[in-house]
């Protein structure tokens, strides 16, 4: 895989593991002698990298001050450089025209006009010219050709010339034969070159020039340490040539050579890195790394530039530089870059096969010790290294780095199918495959299906090791849900079977489970049992202090024991550490079957004082006012909780009941009409409830006995038909039929609804019919008139309930209409009618703040979400989500500083889609106020973390190279990108257009 960003590890190939700063075994070499071995094994120093490493001197000395002079009227006034040109077309017969196009040649060199100056120079003859002018000639088009043009065709050429200018005996002759040599040496004739060097008479102006080269040459002909000492000698006749870029990069590169990393470090550094060759930046970097290393000095990073420029080299020795580079970065703690730079050594074309098997198994070792695969590409990493080789002595250890990998990360699909082809291929991963079947399965449980069939899969495999266990306490789990207790109580059984290869918390909550389905079964006894083991352990209290009411809820089952009961639930009371409810409850229950009435209102009053919000209020309101009302015979009393009751608790069972109480309260202190008051209330406030029809009852014997029958008629016929159903109505009739043949979809119904509706107005059917159309028509996408059907409903006379649907459906009706602004205006409505239920109004904030949001009311949408966040125990998911809307308002809204503030929040839930996107998000507003740095810090950190959000990790790499090229790592922004590029399968259409943008810029500028 091309410029994986994985964590990688460095204990092969070059370098001793830098995790554990351990020495390799002798048999391997380290970096050090590795790179040693390439910079002597390879002409000693890299230094040929021009023809040419002398200068050039354009003119004579006698012709520089005309020439410089003329060079400087040419630049202040066009018409000066018409001088020269008007001589050599006016005279063209003259003995100075050859002259003159030479020095018109040499003023365009002294301009820097070099194109110019090679074609004036190409047009001068020998005719009129001395052998010292002629040389010079010679040699200057020599000097173009190979510093401009440089081309295969053009060396020959330019050798041509020097040799027929060197025959001379002027200065320009011996000029011509330094770049003979220095010719010769680049094309590989040193021994020549030497040759020359050292037989020929230099004059006292070049045999500077001469020994210069000659100390140059030393160092690819001789040993480092000789040729240093050439260039010493070299300093004590002519010191300023010493000072020469090129040659202290060379006597740096001998220092490097030999291991004085000291001195290495004392030529190179003061060049700056704008000024080095690849091979100098190579010797540089590595002589930083090496000092470094055995300093311990935590100087690492100084290696790191230089050896990035040194990934500039060619051949084998950039492929070395870049893995020089990913070391360094490993031992700075840079491990994400470390990754980025051995993935170039993969797709170095001159690296060779074994380094590249050496650099894959490190992206891989690291890999697996970051636990994080991005885009799942250590997985295919990994295959890759097995397929492609097969004989590697890394091979095991990868198998058993595979077995520990596949235990985390989150791509668990992936990571399945992988060991699904390994084990075609002939490996044995049945434990790494059942554990990865389990925690896929812990991905899966919203498709309860897919869930019980990866669950089955998992437990095919058989074994006796946790994830084994675990994958029948999840199976248990789940077929308690689905009722199916026998098969639930057979895999807890299994679990708990497992002593040895189970933690304890899974055979405890096999325990618990098990526990449970016997329970279910009305094996009370032999539940008891194994709830008591679970009770007993030391699992969470609260789970315990469950365990405990069930323990209560057997003893009672098996036919009595109320005081061992009470005991168990008291315990569980206890062991809970904010107490327990349930168990309060069914004690107070136990003493109401007890006739311990004031017990009974004692506990239940406990309940009430600690836990006001329980699911057990309305219940035990209710029991209380019974238990007033007989067991203290307060009546007054009684009908104030029963009253309460119904005002708190409108929805709950227990409120017609309480209702019921009140009227048999009235009517047992022989209060007739309150009594008939309290009756109606109940039929009229819980027309479908059998206390209903109780209280319908007594309220016929209440008239009955005083004679006043002619009043319950009269009652009994304005009930519009809430106790008895009106299938007999013609018009009730009447809407069925028409609504049974829409469900059919017969030709003209729409029409029959619609004169219904007009033709029953006030018909209780009417607004089932409006609904039916308006379905209709959203089915059919005729949204306009469902918007219109919508409207006439809005403005009639409805139920809370019913303006909420309408007000909810008309919102979503606009916005598929790209109405927006009107939209949020209808879910304005919604919410403020769904305010007493929590559910609906929770829904229905989420909406009108994101339509808010979407219609650019930044404001409202953030108004709204703080409105819900500030809710007590709002589920998990939707506080992110209103989270991550909140700081798109504000960020809407021009508050960046607020909305990075909110975003980060949300830094603890990478996972999820809310919390990766606000890392994305914070990151962009971060960047944006020139926080570059602390931006970059941060999304290495979520990279590393990982998300399997890979939309917005894939975002993030973009990012983190935009970090990158801000604080002025160009390469490492490169390297982010392209590893994205080979990374990231099927990448969306904008994330595609941000890696090609960022490339074509990188290109540019580098």
């Amino acid at each position: 895989m091309k410029h994986l960003v994985l964590c990688l590890s460095l204990s092969t190939l070059f370098l001793s593991h830098l995790g554990a700063q351990q020495s390799l075994p002798s048999a391997r070499l380290s970096l050090e002698s590795q790179m040693r071995q390439y910079a002597v094994g390879q002409n000693h120093i890299g230094i040929s990298q021009s023809r040419l490493h002398l200068p050039i001197t354009f003119a004579n000395a006698d012709q520089r001050p005309y020439m410089q002079a003329l060079s400087k009227l040419m630049s202040l006034e066009s018409s000066s450089a018409r001088v020269l040109f008007d001589f050599v077309e006016q005279y063209p017969s003259s003995m100075d025209r050859n002259r003159a196009r030479l020095m018109l040649a040499l003023v365009y060199m002294e301009s820097g006009d070099r194109i110019n100056a090679a074609h004036h120079l190409s047009l001068v003859q020998a005719d009129g010219l001395n052998d010292e002018e002629y040389s010079q000639c010679l040699t200057l088009r020599a000097y173009l050709m190979l510093t401009e043009q440089n081309t295969s065709a053009s060396i020959p050429a330019a050798r041509a010339l020097l040799e027929q200018a060197s025959t001379g005996r002027s200065i320009w002759a011996e000029w011509a034969i330094l770049y003979l040599c220095n010719l010769d040496w680049s094309e590989g004739q040193a021994s020549r070159a030497a040759t020359l060097l050292a037989d020929h008479p230099w004059s006292p102006e070049l045999a500077p020039e001469a020994a210069y080269l000659q100390a140059l040459m030393a160092y690819e002909r001789e040993a480092p340490s000789k040729a240093i000492a050439r260039t010493q000698e070299l300093q004590h006749r002519f010191p300023k040539l010493v000072e020469r870029i090129r040659l202290q990069g060379a006597m740096g590169q001998a220092y490097y050579a030999l291991g004085d990393y000291t001195n290495a470090i004392r030529i190179l550094a003061p060049l700056e890195l704008p000024n080095l060759t690849a091979e100098e930046a190579f010797a540089l970097g590595a002589a930083y790394y090496h000092r470094a290393q055995s300093q311990a000095n935590g100087q690492m990073g100084l290696s790191i530039p230089a050896l990035q420029r040194a990934t500039l080299a060619q051949g084998e020795r950039g492929a070395i530089a870049q893995f020089a580079l990913a070391n360094a970065y490993r031992a700075d703690g840079q491990d994400g870059q470390a990754q980025l730079a051995l993935s170039a050594v993969m797709e170095h074309p001159k690296s060779s096969s074994k380094t590249k098997e050496e650099a894959l198994y490190q992206l891989i070792e690291i890999g697996f010790s970051r636990g994080y695969d991005a885009f799942g590409s250590q997985i295919r990493q990994t295959e890759r290294f097995l397929a492609d080789y097969p004989h590697s002595p890394h091979r095991q250890r990868v198998i058993e780095l595979l077995r520990g990998y596949f235990s985390v990360g989150k791509d668990y699909q992936s990571k399945l199918d992988f060991i699904k082809r390994l084990e075609s291929q002939g490996e044995k991963l049945t434990d790494a495959k059942q554990d990865v079947l389990v925690r896929l399965a812990s991905t899966q449980e919203s498709d309860p299906a897919t869930y019980l069939k990866t669950l089955n899969e998992a437990i095919a495999l058989s074994g006796k090791g946790e994830a084994y266990a675990i994958a029948r306490v999840m199976r248990a789990t789940y077929y308690l849900r689905e009722g199916k207790y026998r098969e639930a109580e057979q895999d807890a059984a299994a679990a708990m079977r497992l002593q040895q290869g189970a933690s304890a918390y899974e055979h405890g909550i096999a325990s618990y489970l098990h526990g449970y389905a016997l329970y279910n079964q009305k094996r009370y006894a032999e539940a008891y049992k194994s709830l008591d083991r679970y009770a007993s352990s030391d699992a969470q209290a609260q789970m315990r202090a469950d365990a405990l009411c069930r323990m209560g809820d057997c003893l009672l089952g098996q036919g009595g024991q109320p005081q061992e009961a009470m005991a168990c639930y008291l315990r569980a009371d206890r062991l809970h550490p904010e107490g327990s409810d349930e168990a309060l409850y069914r004690t107070s229950t136990i003493h109401r079957q007890r006739g311990e009435y004031d017990r009974q209102i004692e506990v239940i009053d406990k309940l009430l004082d600690k836990h006001p919000q329980s699911a057990y209020v309305a219940d035990v309101l209710y029991d209380k006012g019974r238990a007033l009302l007989i067991g203290r015979k307060q009546s007054g009393a009684a009908d104030e909780i029963f009253a309460s009751l119904e005002q708190r608790f409108p929805s709950s069972p227990s409120a017609p009941l309480a209702a019921l109480e009140r009227a048999l309260i009235q009517s047992n202190k022989g209060d007739e009409q309150r009594a008939i008051e309290a009756y109606k209330h109940v039929v009229l406030t819980y027309p479908e409830s059998s206390e209903a029809q109780i209280a319908l009852s007594d309220l016929k014997s209440l008239y009955a006995e005083n004679h006043r029958l002619d009043e319950y008629a009269a009652f009994v016929s304005g009930l519009g038909g809430k106790l008895v159903p009106r299938e007999q109505d013609a018009i009730h009739l009447k809407y069925l039929a028409l609504e049974s043949r829409l469900r059919r979809a017969e030709a003209g119904v729409e029409q029959e609804l619609l004169a219904f509706v007009g033709d029953y107005p006030d018909s209780p059917d009417r607004y089932r019919a409006e609904w039916l159309l308006i379905d209709r028509y959203i089915q059919t996408e005729r949204r306009g008139e469902a918007l219109e059907r919508l409207r006439q409903l809005s403005v009639l006379t409805l139920s809370p309930e019913q303006s909420l649907r309408v007000q909810t459906e008309m919102g979503a009706t606009l916005l598929a209409l790209g109405r927006g602004a009107e939209a949020v205006e209808a879910y304005r409505k919604a919410y403020q009618l769904a305010h007493g239920s929590a559910e609906t109004s929770l829904e229905l904030g989420q909406k009108l703040a994101q339509t808010a949001l979407d219609a650019g009311q930044f404001t409202l949408a953030a108004e709204v979400a703080q409105e819900l966040l500030r809710r007590k125990q709002l589920p998990a998911e939707p506080m992110q989500e209103l989270t991550l809307l909140l700081g798109r308002a504000q960020e809407g809204n021009k508050a960046v500083k607020t909305a990075i503030a909110t975003y980060a929040s949300l830094s603890a839930y990478p996972d999820t889609p809310a919390g990766a996107e606000a890392m994305v998000r914070r990151a962009t507003l971060m960047l944006r106020l020139g926080q570059a740095k602390q931006t970059q810090e941060m999304l290495e950190q979520f990279v590393a973390t990982g998300t399997p959000q890979q939309y917005w990790l894939a975002r993030a790499f973009v990012l983190l190279a935009d970090s990158c090229e801000a604080v002025g790592d160009l390469y490492l922004a490169q390297q982010y990108i392209q590893s994205l590029k080979d990374n990231y399968q099927d990448p969306e259409p904008d994330i595609q257009e941000m890696i090609e943008q960022r490339l074509t810029k990188y290109s540019q500028k580098s």
